[in-house]
C-alpha cells in the first residue's frame, strides 16, 4: 500500500509540473535535450478527472472545417454560441476566462476578445465543470501555446472564388523548431473576404450600386450628372430582357451573384512563442501575439455619399514572458512567474478619402494594413481634456471631431429620389454623421505560482495574479451629444488562490480558496439636495448628496451652495468602493471499475463588465435623453456551480459521459428604470435608466457525450439539454416569480464530430492517403417575443418578455475532405471544404410582428407610401394618368425631356426624373408609361433591399485549397 501511496503522489506533482513549466511537444529526435509535456494539455486533463473538462486536440483542430476555435468548440457539449461569444453551460456569453498557455488574455470589458489562430494553437479546451481555485470565475478557455515539436514549415491557401462565393481567400502558415537549449513556434493566418455575408435570401434581392454617369443633363444653371446604377449582388440574369440596352447589359458592370458590394472584411492572427532552457531546472517562456479585423460597414442609404462610409475595425496585441523551475531541495515542486502586456482596440468611424476608395474591391479582399479612419485615438486623442470638456458641456469647446454648435453642413440629405427605385432613400450631400468609437483596454498582468507535495498523497498549490487596467473609451455621435460616453479609467484587479489535493489510491479530493478584489475607480456625481421643504415640510434629506447625473447643468456662477456657515460644492465626486470576494470550491472523484465518478461544488466571483461600470460615468443628463443607460458601483457577480457527472470506459476506445449541473449566478447588472429627485426641478422625481446588480441567472441541465478515440478515427456525439431562467432581485421588478429565457437560450442542442485519417494500406481510391472530418449541429431555436406593430425582431418591445416563442431549430452540416500527395514530412495536400452541405436553411430572425420572414401589413404600408410619393411627383409634373400610371415618354425625349422636372416641393429635380424613366425601363417594360403594377414592383424591391432580408443563416459554401509541408 505504501508503494502504491508514493506512485499515486509522484503522479500529481508531475501533473502540476506540467501546469507550471511552460510548453512542449513531443520528441525532437537528438536536438532535443528536455521536454516536458503541453502546458495546457496535461494541466487540463488532470482537471478533468475532478470537473468537467472538453477537449479538441491541435491535430482535430486543424483538420475540422472550422475558422477559429469558437467554431470547433461549438461541437462539444455544454457549448452553445451567440452574436455574443460562447456561452458555457447557459452563463452569459462572453462571460468566461480565457488563458492562453500560462497568461491570462481575459479582458476587462466585454467588448472585445483577443483571437488566436486555430493553426497556432496545441489544443483548446473549456472547464465548464467546478473551477479550480486558479482558474475562479464561471467557465474558462485554455488555448496550449504550440512551443517545440518536430521541425517544419506549412502553408495553405484556400478561396471561394471557383465557387461563386464571397470572393474568400484565406492564407495559414506555421514554422516550428529546436535546438538543444531552445524551441520555437510561428503560426499565423491571414484572410480577405470581398464581401460580407448577406444570408441565404441575399440573392435573391436586388442590391445596386453606383456605375459611373448615366445621363448628363444640359440645364441653365450647368450641367448635371445623373449616376447610373449596375445590380451588384442577386439574379444576374433578372434584367437581360429589358428594353433599355444598358440596364440590359447592367451598364457593363460585372453582377457578383450574392455578393453585397462595399463590404470587404480582412484581418490577420499572428502568433510567436518560444522556450529556453536556464540552467539545470528551469526554463524561460515568451510569447507575442497580434490581431487585426477590418470590416467595411455597408451602408444603402449612403451608396452614393462616400463621406458617410464607416468602417469597423479590431485588433489585439500581447507580448509575455514567464520563467518556470523546479522548487525545493530535491525538486519536488515547481513555481512559475509570468508578466505580460496586453492591448485590445476598437475603432468604429468614417473612413477617409483614400482609406474609401482601397476598401472599395481590395485585391483577393485583403486589406492587411487596416482600414484608413479618419479619426482614431492617434489623431483624435482621447485625454483628460477632451473627458472634463465633455463633462462640463463646455460651449465652443472640443467634444467631437466636428463642430456641435454648427452641424447642418454634415447632416446627410436625400434631396431627390434618384435611386434605382426612384423612391427617396438615398443620401446625396453632407456627411460624415454616425457615432465615433475609439476604444482602448490595456492590460498589465503579474502571476506567481507554486506547487508543491505536502505528503506523500497531498499536493498544495498556492498563487497571485495582480491586473492593472488603462481603460479609453469614446463612444460619441458626430453631431450630437446625445448618448454619447466618454471615459478614462484605470481599475485593479488582485486574485489569491490556494488548493490542496488529495490523491489516494482510486480517490481523488480537492478543496481551495480564492480572494477575488477588484476597484474601479470611478468617479460618480453626487448633488446636493437643497430643497429645504416639500410641501410645507421640511426635507429630512436637506444638506445632504445622492447620486444623480447631473454635472454641469446643477450648477450656478460658482457652483456652490451655503449651508450653517459651511460651503458645499452642489455636485461632489465620489470614488467608487472596492469590492471583495471570497470563494471555496470542492471537487471529487472516485474511480468505481473502470468508471470514474466526480462530484463538485464551487462559489464563484465574477468581476462585472467594466463598460457597464463605467456607463455614463461622466454624462450630464441635459446633454442626453433620458432612455440613456447610467452605470453605478457594480461589486462582483456571484454564484454558485454544482455539478455530478461519471464517466464510463466502454472498451474499444469508446468512453461515455454524462453530468447534471446546475449554476446560479445573482448580481449581474440589469438596466432597471428608477425614480429619483431631479436637483433642477425642485426635488421633482423622474425615471432614469440605471444599470444595478439585481439581475439574476440560473441555469440547470444535463449533458450526454459518446467519444471514440481511435488510431485513425477520433469522433463524438453529445447532446445537451438545457434550462436557463433570468430574473431580478427583489422579484417585484419582474413581478412575484416571474422569470424569462434569454436570448441565447437553445434547450436541446444535439452535436457530432468526426475526424477520420486513412492509415496507409489503403487500398479505397477515395480515402487513401487522405482524411475526413465532419461537423454536425442541431440546435433549438432561441426565444422571442411577439410585438404588435413592430417591424424587426431586433426593435424593443412594449409587451414584458414571455420568451414563449421560438425560432425554428438550427441544423448544419460541414466537412472538410483532403488528399495528401507526397512524403510523410514533405508533400501537398488538397482538400474542399463544404459547409452547410445540403443548402439548410437556418432562420436566424423574423419579423416581431408576424413571427415570419415576411411582414404583409409593413409591406402593404410601404408601397401605398411609395405609390403616393410617384403620385404625388407626377401631380406636380402633370404626367398622372387616371389609373395613377405615369407617362414619362416625353414626346420621345424619354429622359432628355427631363430637365423642367420638378420635386412636389417645386425645386428643380431632374435627377429623379431620369431615375424614373430608367425605373420604368428596369421594372416595367420600358414603353415610357410607369403603371401602378410597375410602380408597386420597384416599391416592393425597395422595400426588401432595405428591410426584407438577412432572415437566413448563410447558403451552401464551398471552398477549395491546397496545403504545402516542407
Amino acid at each position: 500500500m505504501t508503494r502504491r501511496t508514493l506512485v499515486v503522489g509522484r503522479r500529481r506533482c508531475l501533473l502540476l509540473s506540467a501546469l507550471l513549466l511552460p510548453a512542449a511537444t513531443a520528441p525532437l529526435g537528438a536536438q532535443q535535450s528536455y521536454a516536458p509535456v503541453p502546458l495546457d494539455t496535461a494541466a487540463t486533463d488532470s482537471a478533468a478527472k475532478a470537473t468537467t473538462s472538453r477537449r479538441i486536440p491541435a491535430a482535430t483542430l486543424a483538420r475540422l472545417p472550422v475558422d477559429s476555435i469558437e467554431g470547433a468548440l461549438l461541437l462539444e457539449a455544454g457549448v452553445s454560441g451567440s452574436s455574443e461569444g460562447l456561452s458555457l453551460r447557459g452563463a452569459e456569453p462572453g462571460s468566461y476566462a480565457t488563458w492562453l498557455g500560462g497568461f491570462d488574455i481575459t479582458p476587462g470589458t466585454r467588448r472585445i476578445r483577443a483571437v488566436v489562430p486555430p493553426n497556432a494553437t496545441g489544443g483548446a479546451s473549456v472547464l465548464t465543470g467546478p473551477p479550480p481555485a486558479w482558474a475562479g470565475g464561471s467557465g474558462t478557455l485554455r488555448l496550449a501555446i504550440p512551443v517545440g515539436g518536430a521541425r517544419g514549415r506549412t502553408l495553405s491557401w484556400q478561396t471561394d472564388r471557383f465557387t461563386s462565393g464571397l470572393g474568400l481567400n484565406r492564407v495559414e502558415g506555421a514554422l516550428a523548431g529546436a535546438t538543444r537549449t531552445s524551441r520555437f513556434f510561428f503560426g499565423g493566418v491571414a484572410f480577405g473576404r470581398k464581401s460580407a455575408e448577406p444570408g441565404m435570401d441575399g440573392r435573391d434581392i436586388p442590391i445596386f450600386a453606383p456605375a459611373g454617369v448615366d445621363t448628363t443633363l444640359d440645364l441653365p444653371a450647368g450641367p448635371i450628372d445623373v449616376p447610373a446604377f449596375a445590380m451588384a449582388r442577386g439574379d444576374c440574369a433578372r434584367f437581360e430582357g429589358g428594353a433599355d440596352p444598358r440596364i440590359a447589359g447592367n451598364y457593363g458592370v460585372a453582377c457578383d451573384d450574392d455578393r453585397t458590394p462595399f463590404s470587404a472584411e480582412s484581418g490577420y492572427q499572428l502568433l510567436f512563442a518560444a522556450d529556453y532552457r536556464v540552467g539545470r531546472a528551469s526554463a524561460l517562456e515568451v510569447v507575442a501575439m497580434r490581431s487585426r479585423r477590418s470590416s467595411r460597414l455597408f451602408d444603402y442609404r449612403s451608396i452614393l455619399l462616400t463621406e458617410n462610409v464607416f468602417g469597423r475595425e479590431t485588433g489585439s496585441e500581447l507580448y509575455g514572458i514567464a520563467l518556470a523551475g523546479a522548487l525545493g531541495p530535491r525538486r519536488q515542486g515547481t513555481w512559475r512567474l509570468a508578466a505580460s502586456r496586453q492591448t485590445d482596440r476598437l475603432t468604429m468611424g468614417p473612413l477617409t478619402a483614400e482609406g474609401e476608395e482601397d476598401s472599395r474591391d481590395p485585391a483577393g479582399g485583403f486589406m492587411l494594413g487596416g482600414l484608413g479612419f479618419r479619426w482614431d485615438l492617434e489623431s483624435f486623442p482621447v485625454d483628460s481634456t477632451l473627458v472634463e470638456n465633455y463633462r462640463r458641456n463646455r460651449a465652443g469647446s472640443v467634444r467631437s471631431p466636428l463642430p456641435l454648435e454648427d452641424t447642418n453642413p454634415f447632416r446627410p440629405v436625400d434631396a431627390f429620389a434618384d435611386g434605382p427605385y426612384a423612391l427617396a432613400g438615398f443620401f446625396e450631400r453632407g456627411g460624415p454623421s454616425g457615432v465615433l468609437t475609439l476604444f482602448r483596454e490595456r492590460r498589465t498582468t503579474l502571476a506567481a505560482l507554486a506547487a508543491w507535495p505536502s505528503t506523500s498523497n497531498a499536493t498544495i498549490t498556492l498563487g497571485g495574479e495582480l491586473v492593472r487596467y488603462d481603460v479609453t473609451s469614446y463612444d460619441h455621435p458626430l453631431l450630437s451629444q446625445a448618448g454619447a460616453g466618454i471615459h478614462l479609467e484605470t481599475p485593479t484587479r488582485l486574485a489569491l488562490h490556494v488548493e490542496d489535493h488529495f490523491d489516494y489510491d482510486r480517490f481523488e479530493f480537492v478543496a481551495g480558496l480564492r480572494l477575488d478584489r477588484f476597484a474601479a475607480g470611478a468617479e460618480r456625481p453626487w448633488v446636493l439636495d437643497t430643497v429645504a421643504t416639500i410641501g410645507g415640510s421640511p426635507n429630512p434629506r436637506f444638506g445632504e448628496y445622492y447620486p444623480f447625473p447631473r454635472i454641469a447643468s446643477y450648477t450656478d456662477a460658482d457652483g456652490v451652495f451655503q449651508l450653517g456657515g459651511a460651503t458645499l460644492p452642489l455636485v461632489s465626486f465620489r470614488t467608487d468602493e472596492a469590492h471583495a470576494a471570497w470563494s471555496p470550491t470542492f471537487r471529487a472523484g472516485l474511480d468505481v471499475g473502470r468508471a470514474r465518478v466526480r462530484a463538485g461544488i464551487a462559489r464563484f466571483a465574477r468581476m462585472p463588465d467594466l463598460a457597464d461600470v463605467y456607463q455614463g460615468v461622466n454624462t450630464d443628463l441635459a446633454t442626453t435623453s433620458l432612455g440613456h443607460p447610467f452605470g453605478t458601483d457594480l461589486p462582483f457577480e456571484r454564484g454558485w456551480t454544482s455539478e455530478l457527472g461519471v464517466t464510463q470506459e466502454i472498451g474499444g476506445g469508446i468512453v461515455a459521459d454524462i453530468a447534471a449541473f446546475r449554476r446560479s449566478t445573482s448580481g449581474i447588472g440589469t438596466y432597471r428604470i428608477v425614480d429619483v429627485d431631479d436637483p433642477t426641478r425642485a426635488g421633482t422625481a423622474i425615471g432614469i435608466v440605471r444599470i444595478e446588480p439585481v439581475g439574476t441567472s440560473r441555469a440547470t441541465g444535463i449533458e450526454t457525450r459518446l467519444g471514440w478515440a481511435g488510431p485513425v478515427m477520433r469522433a463524438t456525439l453529445a447532446w445537451t439539454w438545457q434550462r436557463i431562467r433570468l430574473g431580478a432581485e427583489p422579484q417585484e421588478l419582474l413581478g412575484p416569480g416571474v422569470s424569462v429565457p434569454p436570448g441565447w437560450e437553445r434547450p436541446h442542442s444535439l452535436t457530432a464530430l468526426v475526424d477520420y485519417v486513412a492509415p496507409d494500406g489503403v487500398r479505397s481510391s477515395l480515402f487513401r492517403r487522405s482524411s475526413l472530418s465532419l461537423g454536425f449541429r442541431w440546435t433549438s431555436g432561441t426565444p422571442y417575443d411577439r410585438c404588435a406593430g413592430v417591424t424587426l425582431s431586433g426593435e424593443p418591445c412594449a409587451n414584458p418578455p414571455t420568451g414563449t416563442l421560438r425560432l425554428p431549430g438550427f441544423r448544419q452540416l460541414d466537412l472538410r475532405y483532403a488528399r495528401h500527395v507526397g512524403g510523410p514530412r514533405s508533400g501537398a495536400t488538397a482538400f474542399l471544404d463544404v459547409r452547410n452541405v445540403f443548402g439548410r436553411r437556418n432562420t436566424e430572425r423574423v419579423y416581431a410582428a408576424t413571427g415570419t420572414t415576411s411582414h404583409p401589413e409593413a409591406e402593404a404600408d410601404a408601397r401605398a407610401a411609395a405609390l403616393h410619393s410617384f403620385e404625388l411627383q407626377g401631380a406636380e409634373n402633370g404626367v398622372v394618368g387616371e389609373s395613377g400610371e405615369l407617362d414619362l415618354g416625353f414626346a420621345g425625349q424619354g429622359a432628355g425631356g427631363c430637365g423642367s422636372w420638378v420635386s412636389p416641393g417645386g425645386e428643380a429635380a431632374p435627377a429623379a426624373c431620369v431615375a424614373l424613366v430608367r425605373a420604368e425601363a428596369r421594372w416595367g417594360n420600358g414603353d415610357g408609361v410607369f403603371t401602378v403594377a410597375e410602380q408597386s414592383a420597384a416599391a416592393d424591391a425597395s422595400y426588401a433591399a432595405f428591410a426584407g432580408s438577412g432572415f437566413y443563416g448563410s447558403p451552401r459554401r464551398v471552398r477549395l485549397g491546397i496545403e504545402l509541408t516542407f
